[in-house]
């Protein structure tokens, strides 16, 4: 069981690195949000947070791929573990040196880099930490064990509640369509505000 859990390991990791590097990349919001971020620190010049940030979301793109193909290289789980634990590193030093900034890793919501976003981090490292018990490319498992592709969709469902950059207004006001304190989305800015 735990041999059919690693193995889907690369699938979760894969789906996240490309919704990150996705997002960084092609986002025409991601780049300001980046100048904003705790890496606009350690690189002064918001030309250069911008072009690091899409250069990340490349490489992210790249290893997202890699993951979701068959396994070919034994390190392809290793360069995913090096890149998780790159983001746990940065995130403790944006927590500490400016935990007012946001992380410019999933979205384009500003909110302060968290705990929560810590710990996302920290679940995507375990992740990859995970797959490298396994070289079973993750669709056979899909096949022989579907009931495991519900652990990935649980993993995926924390790991969306973990992240703060995630606008949830639209579910609450979906679940609750009645109560006028909910959060109003304005579609022109693309922001929440309440009543």
């Amino acid at each position: 069981m735990l041999k059919d859990i690693a193995s889907l390991q690369p699938l979760f990791a894969g789906i996240i690195f490309l919704w990150a590097g996705a997002w960084k990349v092609f986002s025409s919001r991601s780049g300001e949000v980046a100048a904003r971020s705790g890496l606009a620190l350690l690189f002064r010049h918001s030309n250069t947070v911008q072009q690091i940030h899409r250069l990340l979301g490349t490489a992210e793109l790249a290893l997202g791929l890699m993951l979701l193909l068959p396994p070919t290289f034994w390190w392809e789980t290793r360069l995913a573990t090096g890149l998780a634990t790159g983001l746990v590193g940065y995130l403790l030093f944006s927590i500490r040196a400016a935990p007012d900034r946001p992380c410019a890793c999933l979205g384009g919501r500003e909110t302060r880099t968290s705990g929560r976003t810590f710990g996302r981090a920290v679940l995507i490292l375990l992740s990859t930490l995970l797959a490298w018990s396994t070289s079973q490319y993750w669709l056979t498992t899909a096949t022989t064990a579907p009931w495991t592709l519900s652990l990935v969709a649980l993993e995926l469902l924390v790991l969306v509640g973990l992240s703060p950059e995630l606008d949830w207004s639209w579910a609450t006001r979906l679940f609750h369509p009645g109560d006028k304190s909910q959060a109003v989305i304005e579609p022109e800015c693309a922001t929440a505000r309440t009543p």
